[in-house]
């Protein structure tokens, strides 16, 4: 096997455990077990556990968003930036579990707990997705779409989404993912996004 299939096999392994288990189910010792291979092999490609963390958010944060039509003018930008962000939220109602781990990551973040590199490596799983978000919002700003500047409508993003996020998961039952795109598409409309 080569190194880049290797380090490969171990990425997906990490990712296995984090669905299941959230970043911190993502242990050197774990990882290398679910990838049938030794810790020090292991370490050769991921020296360290922040090593390790920063590629699976890499990876992760790469496989989870995508531009989709964010740059198709044809399309509604409201439309385009609520598909964006809806990215962010479950698929469908009966997929709410897929949340777990993320609320578990942020348990041992920022908890009685907390551990250091779960926190940094949440921070660098933020500063990804801000960095993708800050671009959706430059083009719709070059578009003249926006109602403030970009600095001031990238934190209004987080606010509205980790608010749907959490909804979601307090009110299952009386709030459905179908509820949460028309909630977001509204609050788009409303207080970010100018449709000409």
């Amino acid at each position: 096997m080569s190194q880049t299939d290797r380090r490969s096999a171990i990425l997906d392994a990490a990712e296995r455990l984090v669905h299941q288990h959230g970043l911190s189910g993502a242990s050197v010792r774990a990882v290398a077990a679910e990838a049938g291979i030794g810790a020090s092999t292991l370490r050769h490609y991921f020296p360290s556990q922040r090593d390790l963390y920063e590629a699976i958010v890499v990876r992760m944060q790469g496989d989870a968003t995508s531009d989709l039509r964010i740059h198709d003018v044809s399309v509604d930008p409201v439309t385009r930036l609520t598909e964006c962000l809806m990215q962010m939220l479950p698929p469908d109602d009966d997929s709410m579990a897929l949340m777990v781990p993320y609320i578990d990551t942020l348990s041992r973040a920022f908890g009685a707990d907390a551990e250091p590199t779960i926190r940094a490596a949440y921070f660098d799983l933020v500063e990804q997705s801000e960095r993708q978000q800050r671009g959706w919002l430059e083009q719709l700003a070059s578009e003249g779409h926006l109602r403030a500047t970009v600095d001031e409508a990238l934190p209004l993003l987080h606010t509205i989404v980790d608010g749907l996020a959490v909804q979601l998961l307090t009110m299952q039952g009386s709030m459905t993912v179908a509820d949460a795109r028309r909630q977001l598409e509204a609050l788009l409309r409303g207080a970010v996004v100018v449709t000409v």
